[in-house]
């Protein structure tokens, strides 16, 4: 009986030893390797005056066409913005507000201004200067004239002295 009474403890011992190497190897230990999120902050002008009420929004890069927006934020009465929690990553910074452009001759630029952010990074100073743009108004209909909704809409520039049938993209902030 005696036999019989280690090979119990002896058992109890390895299932005990088992638990704490299943344990310890558990999700619990890589919560505690969370990754630090960063931030972003600038400021918004027009004609070198604040903005104020202006729709800021952070996209990811890796999946742009998507137009999933990461993080968004309105700037206060000075213009300024701050989007918090960011975790690494390419991104493209947008500000939206009707009749807006950002202020820059390379269409590109346009399109957002690119900001890479590494684990637990502060970018501070990432301004955006807007000049009046233009607005398109108008309705959009299926072929029986009934109105779409929630129809996402692309516009592209012609270059009228480009080949015919040339025209390129031009991607403006939506699905926020």
């Amino acid at each position: 009986m005696n036999s019989f009474g280690q090979r119990i403890a002896l058992t109890a011992t390895m299932i005990l030893a088992l638990a704490v190497t299943i344990f310890a190897r558990s999700p619990i230990q890589t919560s505690q390797e969370k990754k630090i999120p960063g931030s972003i902050a600038g400021r918004v002008t027009i004609d070198d005056r604040p903005a104020r009420g202006v729709t800021i929004l952070l996209l990811s890069t890796e999946n742009i066409s998507s137009g999933k927006v990461q993080s968004k934020a309105t700037s206060d009465q000075e213009g300024r913005f701050h989007l918090g929690g960011v975790p690494a990553g390419s991104y493209l910074l947008q500000a939206f507000a009707p009749a807006l452009v950002t202020a820059s001759d390379d269409v590109y630029r346009r399109i957002g201004k690119p900001i890479t952010l590494v684990e637990g990074e502060d970018v501070e100073g990432a301004d955006i200067s807007l000049r009046p743009g233009g607005v398109i108004t108008g309705r959009v209909t299926d072929a029986d004239g009934q109105p779409l909704i929630q129809e996402t809409i692309r516009l592209f520039q012609i270059n009228s002295e480009a080949q015919q049938g040339s025209k390129r993209p031009i991607y403006l902030p939506y699905n926020f």
